[in-house]
């Protein structure tokens, strides 16, 4: 059983829906998601903030092109569908991940921190 799924890069994903009865029982869920999947995801759930991690894009394609695992049209695709907007309906909070993965993860916990604080002034 799934609360949404969604296909990209040639692969099929989703959550459990477990994952929204933890959410509903109070619990702060994080899980990653495709952007094309926010929408639905907004609709399963109460409350959703999205945490945008993002780069820069010639940051992003010297990341990807490293890994190897994309080709370069692939690497170009996924450039352009990273420039899509999110839902306005959906909270956002961008999370830079320009520079080094400690400085990423400070400013993922940072966002993790900030979002905890509004659910809980709400």
């Amino acid at each position: 059983e799934f609360l949404v799924t969604w296909q990209a890069h040639g692969f099929d994903y989703g959550l459990k829906a477990q994952l929204g009865d933890e959410q509903r029982r109070g619990v702060h869920v994080v899980a990653n998601c495709s952007r094309a999947a926010i929408e639905r995801l907004a609709q399963a759930v109460d409350r959703l903030v999205v945490l945008e991690v993002w780069a820069e894009p010639a940051v992003l394609a010297q990341r990807l092109a490293h890994r190897g695992r994309e080709s370069a049209k692939q690497i170009q695709e996924r450039l352009a569908r990273a420039g899509q907007p999110l839902p306005a309906n959906v909270p956002v909070i961008r999370v830079n991940n320009n520079d080094t993965l400690a400085a990423g993860v400070n400013a993922f916990l940072a966002a993790i921190n900030e979002t905890l604080a509004r659910t809980s002034a709400s």
